[in-house]
């Protein structure tokens, strides 16, 4: 199964993307492991493993295998198809009533689908899952703008698998934000006492006020805090849900096992909806942020996949002889970004022509070209070129000193002191043009991204001071805010649905937006019509574009290695593969 990161993108038509270019398999009967174990290198160790507290990408590698949603992506075609759910739910428009103008989804849990004690999974797990999203003491803000549309949950008196949602309006993205955005999580293991049984959702979600909704249910903070302990992101029976595996052994720092479950109650589904498909009987997640030591463990056949290779390592790989006789090349179209987001919040980056001089300060086609080894293509807003919802009159910004030394002039900006670094008078201050630029330090596209864009931007003016961290210390100051300039990426989901990111009262790092933009976005996302809702895309990608709060550097070509000991496919989804379908090769 597959779980999109629910951040951008559009049309399912256009994700057949896999560019794949796998070597032929060779058989061989020299491989070192022949277990039915798939060892997967993880970059970084997770935060924790709760889909709805994590923060860190990486977790959700682990997690997601622990877990069902009501609907997932099949990994092949990118299509939404159901998974807890018996079929994809009826939408149906309501013309009348109290509900006018609002959109009435339908569900109904399998009967086959049961949690690990046998408790039948049902609609009071959902209701259950979604007063923790918009409990205003836990950190959810991100999954609460897809689901805060929500007027109406009830659930079947005869039957209590089956259930209702009504949502305001006719949001274009309803179906995936009810379906793929959170899984149902076990009610009667984080509310064993059935304390959320008093708890209103709606009120829940009409008043999201942590001091009125404290006045409301005063145990509310105190259960906030119970589910923030460790207990539900470290602890097994804390951690496992519905889905075909559970975590066996986290040894922080070294590794995570998940093993396949007995008797998992998905097996008998697995031949005809490919939402079930979990062959390895254990996923071990190696934790190596070191790329020579993950490579060498690569070589030693120590770990069975590895994603995200240096492009260099890549190509070297591939001509090595002993590991292509073990392994499989794959480069597929990654429906991903990498960008520098600038803190529009400090008066220093405050103004739209000093970020612009930045984005022509930063040479991008030669990053592309000597760093990533050609694998990558420009973009210039946070869409996937290849999106039809793209804004195309949007070009990349051209590398040019000259137009960022002119943009600083024009923003105010000269060197007064002659030490060949702009100054200005920053309300009472003379202030240099100094930014801090948080980097990757475990990575070294990173750092050498930071060393051309160090390098470049001194020649207009600017002082970049490079300040490298771990990936985990990255996350955080990102999340926080804490950042003058930092490096990042983002995954690319099938509809671009910007509220997350983009909305001023959203988990927006950049500081982006406005009044009109919240507008722009709220329409955008009502609008059922797919041309009028492209049109605000667009709109809105050019307001971006123009802003500048984000520079878009290019969406990378995955490289990706696969030991020859399991078929397996890539996917144009992050991570690019889908260890739950890997199939051991039998000799």
């Amino acid at each position: 199964m597959i779980k999109m990161k629910f951040f951008l993108l559009a049309p399912l038509a256009i994700l057949t993307l896999f560019s794949s270019s796998c070597e032929r398999k060779e058989q061989s009967s020299m491989h070192k492991r022949s277990s039915n174990e798939v060892s997967i290198r993880l970059e970084a160790e997770p935060d924790r493993l709760n889909p709805l507290l994590s923060t860190i990408s990486y977790a959700r590698q682990v997690f997601d295998p622990l877990h069902v949603y009501l609907m997932s992506y099949d990994p092949t075609t990118l299509v939404l198809v159901p998974q807890l759910l018996k079929e994809t739910p009826k939408i149906e428009l309501i013309k009348s009533g109290v509900f006018e103008g609002g959109t009435k989804y339908s569900f109904e849990i399998r009967e086959e689908a049961v949690w690990d004690d046998g408790k039948p999974v049902t609609a009071a797990d959902y209701e259950a899952t979604l007063k923790l999203v918009f409990n205003p003491f836990l950190p959810t803000l991100g999954y609460r703008t897809f689901l805060e549309n929500i007027q109406s949950f009830d659930i079947d008196k005869m039957n209590p698998k089956k259930f209702t949602i009504i949502l305001n309006d006719t949001y274009f993205a309803g179906l995936e934000a009810l379906t793929n955005v959170v899984p149902v999580l076990p009610k009667h293991i984080f509310d064993a006492d059935k304390s959320l049984d008093t708890v209103s959702l709606l009120k829940l979600i009409s008043d999201p006020s942590p001091e009125n909704q404290l006045k409301n249910y005063p145990f509310i903070k105190d259960f906030a805090d119970y589910y923030l302990g460790e207990f539900f992101s470290r602890n097994p029976e804390g951690v496992n849900g519905a889905g075909p595996y559970k975590l066996a052994s986290w040894q922080s720092g070294q590794e995570i096992l998940l093993e396949k479950k007995q008797s998992w109650w998905g097996d008998k589904l697995a031949t005809d909806n490919s939402a079930f498909q979990a062959f390895p009987d254990k996923l071990l997640f190696k934790i190596i942020p070191d790329p020579v030591s993950a490579l060498a463990a690569l070589k030693n056949e120590e770990i069975d996949v590895m994603q995200n290779i240096a492009p260099e390592d890549f190509l070297a790989l591939k001509l090595d002889s002993t590991t292509k006789a073990h392994f499989s090349f794959y480069t597929p179209s990654s429906l991903s970004s990498y960008y520098i987001s600038l803190n529009t919040r400090l008066p220093i980056l405050s103004d739209k022509k000093v970020r612009r001089a930045f984005a022509h300060a930063i040479d991008v086609d030669e990053l592309i070209e000597n760093v990533f080894i050609g694998f990558g293509t420009r973009c210039a807003t946070p869409l996937h070129p290849s999106s039809a919802e793209y804004n195309t009159d949007l070009k990349p910004i051209t590398f040019s000193i000259e137009k960022a030394k002119k943009l600083l002039a024009e923003a105010g900006w000269s060197d007064t002191d002659k030490d060949g670094i702009l100054d200005k008078k920053l309300g009472d201050k003379k202030t240099a043009l100094r930014v801090k630029y948080l980097a990757n330090a475990s990575k070294e596209s990173s750092m050498t991204l930071a060393q051309l864009i160090k390098s470049n931007a001194r020649k207009a003016g600017i002082d970049v001071v490079i300040d490298a961290k771990d990936a985990n210390t990255l996350l955080d100051k990102l999340r926080s805010r804490e950042f003058e300039m930092i490096s990042a990426g983002r995954s690319i989901t099938p509809q671009w649905s910007p509220s997350q990111n983009w909305r001023t009262d959203a988990d927006n790092r950049s500081g982006f937006g406005n009044e009109k933009t919240d507008e722009w976005i709220d329409a955008m996302e009502r609008e059922p019509n797919q041309s009028k809702r492209w049109k605000i895309s667009k709109k809105l990608q050019a307001e971006i574009y123009d802003e500048q709060p984000e520079i878009m550097l290019f969406c990378p070509q995955e490289r990706l290695v696969i030991h020859k000991r399991f078929e397996a496919v890539s996917t144009a989804a992050w991570p690019g593969f889908h260890p739950v379908a890997f199939k051991l090769v039998k000799d």
